[in-house]
């Protein structure tokens, strides 16, 4: 009887939860994602497809990287048997995938403009594919010189492919300088659009103003955080914290005085959990203690958005969090109090605590 009793029951109706989505609301969408097979999951991957790339070179890098080019030893693999020869070289060569993104004479003369950039592949060390994969996990879409390294290397590689069918099937031959011109438009156009977060090195901004590229870069701004004590009354500040993100979790916090010194402190261990779960259980440990030992807070400080949010929309964050969120809820609005985001500079004693 004792459990029982010391379960909180909500004034809320009781509701039907979609378990497989975050607010617990049905969507097809999510009922689509069950049912679906799902192929190998490669979530650097997603790069290429950067809104401001170009989308038919993201699609044939995609090609490129799954060996589905229809270029002649693929073609010969699969039993068709034919006579063979680059159609980007001057001498006669077997076309292959390698060969003709790596040491044809148009693939050689590209990656050499490009070498500021990008070290050229080589057929020596390793497989073309396995070269573009490293480029791809390695690049860096929030700094201009990762931007301008994938960008190029997705447009080179198009190129290439473009010049190939114009000079087997239409005959019809481009300059390499006409080439790179092509290719310097289309990252110029690109790069002057996002504003960069994190900024290149010195090396690598001379040589992105070398080849006439000229990012915009988010400035620093130094903002001056500290923790400012309540006018009056008791504050609490709480935090949480997930080692992976779901994984291990806790939560902590403290009470301060007007003159900050320190009424009450906790840290919980919480389990399996992700950090939004964290969140909404410290604060709703956080003012259960306080209840308990007679503290009335008047002011609340965290440095989650989405649960400050939460409590300003009404709507508890995650369907997943709700068993801790409307008794939390439910006693701010009986106390009359407000729940303030602060950065996280300013909660260094939750943080810790959490942590």
């Amino acid at each position: 009887m004792q459990k029982l009793s010391s379960i909180h029951l909500s004034e809320d109706q009781d509701t039907c939860i979609w378990t497989h989505s975050a607010d617990g609301l049905f969507n097809t969408r999510s009922a689509y994602d069950i049912l679906r097979p799902r192929g190998i999951q490669r979530p650097a991957l997603a790069k290429i497809w950067h809104r401001l790339f170009l989308r038919k070179a993201s699609m044939f890098c995609w090609k490129v990287i799954h060996r589905v080019i229809p270029v002649d030893s693929r073609i010969s693999d699969h039993g068709v048997c034919l006579p063979s020869r680059c159609s980007c070289c001057t001498t006669g060569h077997c076309e292959d995938i390698d060969h003709l993104f790596m040491n044809s004479d148009i693939a050689a003369a590209l990656w050499r403009w490009f070498s500021p950039i990008l070290h050229p592949p080589n057929s020596n060390n390793e497989y073309f594919t396995s070269w573009c994969w490293r480029i791809i996990q390695g690049s860096n879409l929030q700094s201009p010189f990762g931007f301008v390294a994938l960008y190029g290397m997705l447009l080179i590689i198009w190129e290439i492919w473009k010049q190939r069918c114009k000079r087997r099937y239409d005959s019809k031959f481009t300059s390499i300088k006409t080439i790179i011109d092509q290719i310097s438009l289309q990252i110029s156009h690109a790069i002057h659009q996002p504003v960069f977060k994190t900024a290149p090195s010195e090396n690598q901004l001379s040589v992105l103003l070398s080849l006439g590229y000229k990012p915009s870069i988010k400035s620093i701004k130094i903002k001056l955080v500290r923790w400012i004590p309540p006018v009056y009354g008791l504050c609490l500040n709480v935090d949480g914290a997930s080692k992976g993100n779901p994984g291990l979790s806790g939560g902590g916090g403290c009470i301060r005085d007007s003159n900050g010194n320190i009424c009450l402190a906790f840290a919980f261990h919480y389990g399996f959990g992700n950090s939004l779960q964290a969140e909404v259980r410290a604060l709703h440990d956080g003012l259960m203690l306080a209840n308990e030992f007679g503290h009335n807070i008047n002011q609340i400080y965290s440095d989650s958005t989405l649960l400050v949010q939460s409590f300003t929309n009404n709507s508890s964050p995650s369907w997943e969090c709700a068993r801790w969120w409307r008794p939390a809820y439910d006693t701010l609005r009986s106390l009359q109090t407000s729940c303030c985001h602060v950065f996280r500079e300013a909660n260094k004693v939750a943080d810790a605590l959490a942590s």
